[in-house]
């Protein structure tokens, strides 16, 4: 189990977390998604770092300042960021920060997807939220708002997956060898991502996303109450079925490759400086 820090390393990793966060959104911000707003965020790998090495309050608020800042410095858009950008940060680090308090690898794999899943829906609902009352899009509790929700979730999740576990794990390996320390707080119960766990947990996802695109193609109508709101959404059906279906298959090659990867002697994530532990 983690260790408790000193209040004055919290709030200094607070602002590391959040300054970090906010510098790779801000790095990223104009890349929009196909509703022309929630962005392409590969800076996720911060907030997820830090919520693990030391804590959900340091990791969700983290993410949350951060996010806001970003916004705050880029399209100042400060309504939508507190309705959608900062409830949803907050959330989902907070979720993997205390869900991962007792962390192992194999948590790690499920904790990831879950925390994403959960953040990302709040911050499509409060989107949707935004929308509705400022510019006249469909209610969040109506059929078509909650249907922009979830394509706007599943897009966050696609696109935020495969850097969570490409970039984390060795991000955290090199932080626990330089500073023994962490290792001790975070107390790394095994020896790595397993094969297995890595590849459930990004072929769940994506076998589902994947499936869901071919639905799409097969009901286009569901594709077109995904885009409801924007100007010619029938333009964005093709778009929207596409993307559900190439993300997922993504997701899949993502962790077949990351799973063959992993499954090389050597290769797995060390959970300790100078560990090499290599039993289950």
């Amino acid at each position: 189990m983690r260790s408790r820090a000193p209040l004055s390393l919290d709030v200094a990793m607070l602002a590391v977390s959040a300054s970090l966060y906010a510098v790779g959104s801000m790095l990223t911000e104009y890349t929009a998604s196909p509703w022309g707003i929630g962005q392409f965020r590969p800076a996720v790998v911060f907030p997820t770092v830090f919520a693990i090495l030391f804590g959900p309050w340091v990791g969700g608020l983290g993410a949350a300042i951060g996010t806001f800042v970003a916004a705050m410095l880029t399209n100042g858009n400060v309504p939508l960021s507190l309705m959608a950008g900062v409830p949803g940060n907050f959330v989902g680090f907070f979720v993997l920060g205390y869900l991962a308090s007792k962390f192992s690898w194999r948590r790690f794999a499920w904790v990831t997807v879950l925390s994403l899943l959960i953040g990302n829906a709040v911050a499509g609902l409060g989107v949707v939220w935004y929308l509705s009352a400022f510019v006249g899009w469909p209610s969040p509790l109506s059929v078509r708002g909650m249907a922009i929700a979830l394509g706007l979730t599943s897009w966050w999740l696609i696109t935020m997956l495969p850097f969570e576990f490409v970039a984390v794990p060795p991000i955290l390996k090199a932080l626990w060898r330089a500073f023994p320390s962490l290792a001790e707080r975070s107390s790394p119960k095994d020896d790595g991502l397993s094969p297995k766990s890595i590849l459930v947990s990004l072929g769940i996802p994506g076998g589902a996303m994947t499936a869901f695109g071919f639905f799409l193609w097969l009901n286009p109508t569901v594709a077109l109450l995904m885009m409801s709101g924007l100007h010619n959404p029938a333009e964005f059906v093709a778009a929207t079925t596409m993307m559900f279906f190439l993300g997922g298959l993504a997701l899949v090659a993502t962790g077949a490759t990351l799973s063959v990867y992993f499954s090389r002697p050597g290769r797995r994530p060390v959970p300790s400086s100078g560990n090499t532990a290599t039993s289950e």
